[in-house]
């Protein structure tokens, strides 16, 4: 006779609340609302929950709700107070941003969040006893992470104020700082991975993978080269829903190369066909609030890498190619302290590798699918809005409007380093 199974141990709250932060499951979502339910004054599994919906769901209303209900017990707490103000930031509230920022500050000086969001709300205003304040944090900060994102604050104030010299000093410090360190070995082995596989043979094998009935569009291009403009765009037709930049393409391109690798033939127009339905599944589960028919955006720059088996596995998937100078991408980017980024930007080296990889990908691509790959060139997008934001609408399916364009109210949450975009219809000032 078995022995009968015994009944697994319930977690406990402090389970649920690290889970939730650091590897969310739907289960211990689940568990973190009843936690809440039955305790509505516990206002760590409040901040939990609200951290949870806007960084990796893009839930700013529901966010807000919950820090405003830890507010109301609890006027003064830091922590509530700085990812209130980031909502603020990133939804294109700049003056709720700065007065919650600055509330935060009253109470905690040295809040990296809270300083975040003020140098970036308005880093025009920031005086000299705040420069200064940066400045000490940024010499005394012991771990990697505060101390490239306290360099990187320090420039932007400066560049703000004109002092260019300090500015760039101060991003060459944030980069060398950054804990990241680029691969460059990896991705040439990747592209000359792609390179083999990816042949004309190869994808005329491919034919015969179905359409999809919401096909989804991808937008591609080196990160700071206008993916989040053109996504934006894209929003202001109601039958498109974002998933933000999900990792997905890249996870199951690594899947797929993994059994190509060992048996070229694996990969078939059924399976093709799966590769499918995986990526949409699982992009329409990263949609805050879910995808409800529509269909989805995925503005993962770094896509650029593995287009090709998005292309061949979704023949009717949309690709906007965001095109920007070389030398503004570049900057933009040096100048930029990227959370997750890979260390491509933490050099001069590594950047000018990372942009030959990339040109070199997308030259693959147009010599194997040039007529499904649509270019958008960010200075006629930031030059000519209207024409070309319709063009853009057209060629990925879309139906243009007034709310393309953007600006005040258009109320959308933004997750990646464009935030400072929220609030602001398209404008010419970065060309």
């Amino acid at each position: 006779m078995k022995p009968p199974k015994r009944s697994a141990k319930a977690p406990s709250r402090q389970e649920i609340l690290g889970a939730v932060l650091h590897q969310p499951t739907a289960a211990r979502l689940r568990q973190l609302d009843r936690l809440i339910a039955a305790n509505r004054r516990d206002h760590e599994a409040l901040l939990v929950r609200s951290y949870h919906r806007w960084s990796r769901q893009g839930d700013a209303s529901g966010a807000e709700k919950d820090l405003k209900a830890v507010l109301s017990a609890r006027a003064d707490d830091v922590s509530a107070l700085a990812n209130l103000a980031e909502i603020y930031r990133r939804t294109g509230r700049r003056a709720e941003a700065m007065e919650t920022a600055e509330a935060c500050l009253a109470q905690a000086p040295s809040h990296l969040g809270a300083l975040n969001t003020r140098v970036r709300v308005d880093p025009g205003s920031v005086s000299e006893d705040l420069l200064a304040r940066l400045c000490d944090l940024a010499a005394r900060a012991e771990k990697p992470s505060e101390a490239a994102g306290l360099h990187n604050l320090l420039g932007v104030a400066q560049e703000a104020r004109g002092d260019y010299a300090s500015a760039f000093r101060s991003f060459t410090e944030s980069n060398r700082r950054h804990p990241d360190r680029y691969d460059r070995a990896m991705h040439d082995k990747r592209l000359a991975f792609y390179r083999r596989v990816f042949t004309p043979d190869f994808v005329a094998r491919l034919q015969g993978a179905p359409a999809a009935e919401k096909p989804p569009v991808l937008i591609v291009g080196p990160p700071r080269s206008g993916t989040t403009l053109v996504e934006q765009m894209a929003l202001g037709d109601p039958q498109f829903a974002s998933c933000g930049e999900s990792p997905a393409l890249e996870r199951f391109a690594a899947q797929v190369s993994g059994a190509i690798s060992t048996a070229p033939h694996a990969f078939n127009a059924e399976a093709a066909g799966r590769f499918s339905e995986a990526y949409r599944t699982q992009i329409a589960a990263e949609v805050p609030g879910g995808a409800r028919g529509r269909r989805v955006v995925d503005k993962m720059p770094q896509n650029f890498m593995h287009l090709g088996f998005a292309l061949v596995s979704m023949p009717n998937a949309a690709v906007a190619h965001t095109v920007r100078h070389p030398l503004a991408t570049l900057t933009s980017c040096y100048r930029q302290s990227f959370v997750r980024g890979g260390g491509f930007s933490n050099s001069v080296d590594a950047l000018a590798h990372f942009f030959g990889v990339y040109v070199a990908f997308m030259r693959l691509w147009r010599e194997l699918f040039s007529a499904r790959i649509a270019d958008v060139v960010y200075e006629r997008l930031a030059s000519e809005p209207e024409p070309q934001s319709k063009r853009l609408l057209a060629a990925i399916g879309g139906a243009w409007r007034p709310e393309c364009l953007g600006g005040e109210g258009a109320g959308r949450m933004i997750r990646t380093s464009s935030a400072g975009q929220a609030d602001r219809a398209v404008y010419d000032s970065s060309i």
